[in-house]
């Protein structure tokens, strides 16, 4: 297949970025909302780092310096939390406007330094999201999923000066089987390892508009495997649980419809 004609494809996806880029850059900026906190998305990376010093790794005196003024360097060995980076960036005593300097630096002068160390910090943060069995864990799965943020179906947690009520509008039993909320979904893990298996299946049969529709699941699963640790919220695969069966359908009618195209 030409790649030619998968172009409305590509020309679609560099829409969605545009506009993306546009809300999420110069429109939000307008509205004046205020962007999160730089540790909120150096979460892995920083886990990291802590690792390093947790262990007494190898640091030239610029990185023990550094290290040093984000969080006292002898306190992370009991703030460190292998799955968890929650812990250290709440701590009182964690300055976050530090990593706003040199972060990208010094991270890659330790990850020089301690190549091993760095890499089993990332699986330990990760491995939920491409490990098939990860197996169950209290406190991760079953209290994130009950506990996600936003809390709007638990009235006490916003302030009454705020005036937002709630109440259950859906009196209908059958609704509510169809549209619980709270329930299982699947694993972002078997999300990854089917859309990586779209992807092969698209290069091998040289399948270039296959390979598009897979590529933004792709994507986001990816940024995932890159920042985002593993003692997650559920909401951060909700994007590739809701694509899945677009992701899916499409590539399939695409199959089925190549016998039309090449008889024309």
């Amino acid at each position: 297949m030409k790649w030619s004609s998968v172009i409305h494809l590509i020309f679609s996806a560099l829409i969605v970025m545009v506009v993306f880029v546009v809300v999420t850059g110069p429109v939000l900026s307008y509205l004046n909302v205020a962007p999160t906190e730089k540790v909120e998305s150096v979460g892995v990376p920083l886990n990291q780092m802590a690792r390093v010093a947790a262990l007494n790794g190898d640091m030239s005196e610029s990185d023990k310096k550094y290290m040093n003024e984000l969080f006292p360097i002898a306190e992370y060995k009991y703030a460190y939390r292998p799955c968890c980076t929650d812990l250290l960036k709440w701590d009182r005593r964690f300055k976050d406007d530090v990593l706003k300097k040199d972060l990208w630096k010094h991270w890659a002068s330790m990850l020089i330094r301690n190549p091993r160390v760095y890499f089993e910090a990332w699986e330990l943060q990760t491995f939920g999201f491409w490990v098939v069995n990860p197996g169950d864990a209290t406190g991760i799965w079953s209290w994130n999923i009950t506990g996600g943020a936003p809390y709007n179906n638990r009235p006490k947690t916003i302030p009454a000066e705020f005036g937002i009520h709630f109440g259950r509008y859906n009196t209908s039993s059958s609704l509510t089987m169809l549209f619980p909320e709270d329930e299982w979904s699947l694993p972002i893990s078997w999300i990854l390892w089917s859309v990586l298996y779209l992807c092969v299946l698209g290069y091998c049969k040289q399948r270039a508009d296959v390979l598009a529709i897979a590529i933004p699941s792709l994507t986001l699963l990816g940024t995932l495997l890159i920042a985002s640790p593993i003692y997650y919220w559920p909401r951060y695969g909700a994007a590739a649980n809701f694509s899945l069966l677009c992701t899916h359908c499409c590539s399939y009618l695409s199959e089925v419809s190549k016998p039309d195209r090449q008889s024309r």
